[in-house]
């Protein structure tokens, strides 16, 4: 009986010391993204590991004790953010052209309009699945099957 009330302890405080150490880096993180954030808040890249990270932490909490609507909320949020500073006129008009390969300058230009647009599906497709996640919490059954329908589509397409 003792042995077994002693591992159950041991094991209780395993797991607290688990969860300081997980609320720890996550404080590190929040501190670094910041900074990153402020000194580099244009960066598409940066932007887009922010709000993957973001849909990972509403993911969590929504199969944890808590419903997630909030992370989810703000995961929509920062994706809106990524999608508004993308000039998608600028981008299609781009794309609505053809370059000469043999023009080095407009290759490099294509490239980083290929990488611009790889972002922004990104970034499309997290607010597509943030948003799908908050209806299904919030919706009426009608709009939960859609959203259900539409996360199907979603998990196909990244397949």
């Amino acid at each position: 009986m003792l042995r077994s009330s002693n591992k159950k302890m041991s094991a209780q405080a395993v797991d607290e010391a688990d969860d300081e150490k997980r609320a720890a880096k996550g404080r590190q993180f929040e501190a670094l993204k910041a900074e990153l954030l402020s000194s580099h808040g244009s960066f598409l890249p940066l932007r887009l590991i922010v709000l993957e990270h973001a849909e990972k932490v509403a993911a969590k909490a929504a199969s944890g004790e808590g419903s997630g609507a909030e992370e989810f909320a703000a995961t929509v949020a920062l994706a809106d953010e990524l999608i508004a500073m993308v000039d998608q006129s600028q981008l299609a008009a781009a794309f609505g052209t053809s370059i000469d390969k043999a023009d080095k300058a407009a290759t490099k230009a294509r490239k980083e309009d290929d990488k611009t647009k790889a972002t922004l599906i990104a970034a499309l497709r997290l607010r597509a699945a943030a948003q799908c996640s908050l209806v299904e919490l919030d919706g009426s059954s009608d709009e939960q099957l859609a959203a259900l329908e539409l996360k199907a589509r979603i998990r196909a397409v990244n397949s």
